[in-house]
């Protein structure tokens, strides 16, 4: 197991004493598993993917790559794109997803449109 606890614990830019107290767990257990020396249970887990906004295979390290994460067969541009919008607040997304619809459906009607201006220059 490759536990994610300090990783994110510093990301937060919190000490183990104040995300021990945060979690309500005292400092030597938030030691011990970011020392390897002991696991968190099922609840404590939960708590802290709650906490960090992850899920469990992410916090408990069980691949480094996540599979909604995985951009295979996307463009650089897609991928990039993909990036950003999950970065986002979910009404930030709700609003890219309605932005992104809107040029969807331009593009189908300037496809639509353009046979027919090419038969009329004929």
């Amino acid at each position: 197991m490759n536990l994610k606890i300090r990783e994110f614990r510093d990301m937060m830019g919190l000490t183990q004493k104040e995300f021990a107290r945060e979690i309500k767990k005292s400092i030597g257990t938030v030691q011990s598993w970011e020392g390897g020396v002991s696991y968190p249970n099922a609840e404590a887990i939960c708590v802290m993917c709650e906490f960090f906004g992850v899920d469990p295979n992410t916090l408990l390290g069980w691949y480094d790559e996540h599979p909604e994460d995985a951009t295979h067969g996307l463009s650089k541009d897609e991928s990039i794109l993909l990036s950003d919008y999950r970065e986002c607040t979910p009404s930030r997304k709700s609003k890219a997803a309605e932005a992104v619809r809107d040029q969807r459906d331009l593009s189908k009607e300037h496809a639509a449109a353009s046979p027919q201006r090419e038969a009329g220059a004929a």
